[in-house]
């Protein structure tokens, strides 16, 4: 349950980070520096699921347990 909800956050937070990105370069550029928000939290906060997800795989895996049925992760934010 762990596994999914976490997948599901980390699926949303990365999308959302990726969203922002452009948004922030404009606003950056175009308008005032200051308002950007350049430290990505959304996106590091999403990786940091997926490690931990990574982790309770292995987990599952050492106790020989079912890991077929999770879901794929999203890809990691750069």
């Amino acid at each position: 349950m762990e596994f999914k909800t976490n997948t599901e956050v980390a699926t949303q937070k990365i999308s959302l980070n990726n969203e922002d990105d452009a948004h922030d370069v404009l606003l950056g550029v175009l308008i005032w520096p200051g308002l950007a928000d350049f430290k990505n939290a959304d996106g590091l906060e999403g990786n940091s699921l997926i490690d931990r997800n990574v982790w309770l795989r292995e987990l599952a895996k050492s106790k020989q347990c079912d890991t077929l049925a999770y879901p794929p992760q999203p890809e990691r934010y750069d």
